[in-house]
């Protein structure tokens, strides 16, 4: 273990190259998932997104975050909360998972596959509990897995439709109020 330290010059350091190898990691799994699902939709005779199109893309990401769970509790129990310019550093990373989960949506809706909707917002409920689910998994039984990548994607999947309805019916509403 001395040569592993012996790499760094500080607990710091290791933490700074651990956030930002799960985040390289994590990030490519979403882009090559999220191209994945759009080149399928469009080679779909009918282009509409499925619940097992969904489950597959949660699959895929959250199986391979599953690999880094061990680095993910490392951070959370020697970091967080311990050093303010290492919560700092989190944050970010955390706010480049949040964003880089917003464009493979967005990216979605870009290839014409769904109307429009909140984004942003959904990505900031997605990724907590994305990561929250895979620690429990690791911590607790790795066999219940598949159910965490059900209840995520049936949580994305429903959610997004429902949150588009939400918006066309807000939409309309204004749309009436406006015509008043």
């Amino acid at each position: 273990t001395g040569d592993f330290y012996g790499n760094f010059n500080n607990k710091r350091e290791i933490f700074d190259t651990i956030i930002e190898e799960i985040y390289q990691a994590i990030k490519t799994i979403m882009d090559r998932a999220t191209e994945e699902l759009i080149a399928e939709l469009k080679s779909s005779p009918s282009g509409q997104l499925t619940s097992r199109m969904v489950r597959a893309t949660v699959d895929k990401i959250f199986r391979a975050a599953m690999d880094y769970t061990d680095l993910f509790h490392i951070l959370r129990r020697e970091g967080l909360g311990n050093d303010p310019d290492f919560n700092r550093q989190f944050n970010r990373v955390w706010e480049s998972f949040v964003q880089a989960t917003r464009l493979a949506l967005e990216a979605y809706i870009d290839a014409g596959l769904a109307k429009p909707y909140d984004t942003d917002m959904v990505a900031r409920a997605v990724v907590p509990m994305s990561i929250s689910m895979m620690l429990y998994v690791h911590a607790t039984d790795k066999s219940k897995t598949d159910d965490a990548v059900d209840a995520i994607s049936a949580m994305l999947d429903g959610g997004i439709m429902k949150l588009t309805r939400l918006k066309e019916k807000k939409n309309a509403r204004r749309g009436a109020k406006s015509a008043r």
